[in-house]
């Protein structure tokens, strides 16, 4: 009961108020006759501290923790309702000025921290149906950072972060607020995905070399149509001519073409087994004729 009557007085002359203070044996009240929480302090009046009342003004003003070395710094928490838009939130502010505010922290000495859960298993967990985090700003690029931090907080962190509605990745020069975001890789809003570019004109785009140990690609024809009966395989000599004319094979683009476009790997593999087969339709019917010359040759 002595312990009770001193958190009374306490919290009587922290706050400076003079309000009514009311004690039902289980529930404190500090401006109220009614307190309904173990801790109940309500204000009508603006910039008075308050938990619950009419005002969306009100707070709490949480233990000015005053440390000093080499220096002051004052610790200040706020806890703030608003009756109007239901918005709660805490804000740390310097208790000798209240229009500058300051550094909150949670658990900085270790723990995990649970939103929607009271089991976090990790440093943050978010749970809940359809949860999601929020990482915006009103403008630039809003930022995860990851990796390893020193004291000084200048190792280069690898980062994501979007901006205009797309999503970057790639690193950083600094841990701090001044520190470049680099980024290497970019997932537009129209679906298209940049590698060592930031300008996709395709739903991938990548800048400098792939290596892979396969790729597959889809495609409804391949070149096997030219072993039918009904194709069309041209003589040699038109070939030939074709070739004279236009310093190419027919069904290919031009050298000038393929520099200024780039090459369609599909396109050019199909092309390239035409030209394969057709090689073999002619290596047949030239073996035919070196058959039929021998024959010949030893009938005399």
């Amino acid at each position: 009961m002595k312990k009770r009557i001193l958190l009374i007085a306490f919290i009587g002359i922290t706050f400076g108020l003079n309000a009514q203070i009311t004690d039902t044996g289980s529930n404190v009240g500090i401006g109220t006759t009614s307190p309904t929480v173990k801790l109940d302090i309500a204000s009508d009046s603006f910039g008075l501290p308050a938990t619950s009342g009419s005002t969306p003004n009100g707070f709490l003003r949480i233990g000015y923790i005053q440390r000093s070395w080499g220096g002051t710094e004052i610790l200040s928490g706020i806890i703030n309702d608003y009756i109007y838009d239901y918005a709660g939130y805490i804000q740390a502010k310097n208790p000798i000025d209240y229009s500058q505010n300051r550094t909150f922290l949670i658990n900085p000495q270790g723990g995990k921290v649970g939103i929607g859960t009271t089991t976090p298993k990790e440093n943050l967990s978010v749970y809940g149906i359809n949860a999601r985090l929020s990482v915006t700003g009103a403008s630039g690029s809003s930022a995860i950072l990851l990796g390893n931090q020193n004291g000084g907080g200048v190792n280069n962190p690898a980062a994501i972060y979007g901006a205009n509605g797309n999503l970057y990745f790639g690193g950083g020069t600094s841990w701090s607020g001044g520190g470049t975001l680099s980024p290497t890789m970019i997932v537009k809003d129209n679906m298209k995905v940049g590698i060592g570019t930031l300008n996709p004109d395709s739903l991938l785009t990548v800048n400098g070399k792939i290596h892979a140990t396969e790729v597959l690609v889809d495609t409804n024809i391949f070149a096997d149509y030219v072993f039918k009966e009904n194709y069309n395989l041209k003589p040699l000599s038109q070939v030939e001519d074709y070739i004279k004319s236009n310093g190419h094979l027919e069904g290919f683009k031009s050298e000038k073409e393929i520099v200024k476009e780039g090459v369609n790997l599909k396109e050019v593999t199909i092309k390239q087994q035409e030209k394969i087969e057709e090689l073999t339709l002619y290596l047949i019917e030239l073996s035919k004729e070196v058959k039929s010359l021998k024959a010949q040759l030893n009938k005399e």
